[in-house]
């Protein structure tokens, strides 16, 4: 079984298209730093100091909303919605099946190396954005005021506000690891349908048409609580009280409601499927 899953996750990762998450990371880095300048200069202008560090430059990459769904949520299905159905079209799937005991080991291990490459995706983007903040925000050892207080107007746009006091490396551990998870959940959802449809165009629609409908349907309050693509996101548990707060624990929970299902809608599907 872990040599299988192994396997399945040097099958996935070791791929010339990873090498968009280089440039992708970078320019949504890039992006986040210029909005944060340009903030900073307006009140040095108006004679008042924003203080900004290299914290903010990271995880202000990672909790922005659009930077986040359409740029490092999407580039991750991109880069792991083929899991299935290129094992179908070049006929590993079935090479593989004969060496397994049984189909749900197979299935058990593809849903494993997406999360792999979660955690493995995560993580390079995460020291991307570091460097790319190193280069134009100082280094410090605590969260900025900006991220811990910032100023009423941040607050009334519903910014992020991180406790007083937290080790921003801790923090960064967390964002990571919740990341990680969350966005291999929503990935298994096209991972999985990829075994009834295996249609490589249509597949990867599936999620970016979900993204623009959460996109418009955001102001919606009923729809905002039951879909999981705000959930995604580490940085809604810290928005300040003008946002909508959602429940962390709750979200982690109904991730892993949502992760399970699909294992076993997978494992019911390679039941009644004939490769």
């Amino acid at each position: 079984m872990i040599g299988l899953w192994w396997m399945e996750t040097i099958k996935l990762v070791f791929r010339k298209r990873w090498l968009a998450v280089f440039p992708a990371f970078a320019l949504v880095a890039f992006l986040n730093i210029d909005y944060l300048l340009g903030y900073q200069l307006n009140y040095q202008i108006q004679n008042y100091h924003l203080h900004l560090n290299i914290w903010d430059g990271v995880i202000g990459t990672f909790f922005n909303y659009l930077y986040f769904r359409f740029v490092i949520l999407l580039l991750f299905v991109f880069l792991v919605t083929d899991s299935v159905i290129g094992d179908i079209a070049s006929n590993w799937v079935w090479l593989t099946l004969n060496r397994c005991s049984n189909r749900y080991q197979w299935w058990t291990a593809k849903v494993a190396s997406v999360f792999t490459a979660g955690l493995i995706y995560t993580l390079l983007g995460m020291v991307i954005v570091f460097f790319v903040s190193l280069l134009s925000l100082p280094y410090e050892t605590s969260f900025s005021r900006f991220a811990t207080n910032p100023p009423s107007f941040f607050i009334t746009l519903g910014t992020y506000v991180i406790p007083p006091g937290t080790n921003p490396f801790v923090f960064c551990a967390k964002l990571v690891l919740y990341t990680a998870f969350a966005i291999s959940i929503f990935a298994l959802i096209p991972v999985t349908l990829s075994l009834i449809l295996r249609k490589a165009y249509l597949v990867p629609m599936i999620p970016f048409g979900w993204l623009i409908l959460s996109h418009f349907l955001n102001s919606n309050r009923t729809y905002f609580q039951i879909d999981i693509v705000p959930r995604l996101v580490y940085g809604a548990y810290f928005y300040s009280q003008v946002a909508r707060p959602l429940s962390f624990s709750i979200s982690l929970l109904y991730l892993s409601i949502v992760g399970i299902a699909l294992w076993f809608l997978g494992a019911y599907i390679l039941s009644r499927t004939d490769f």
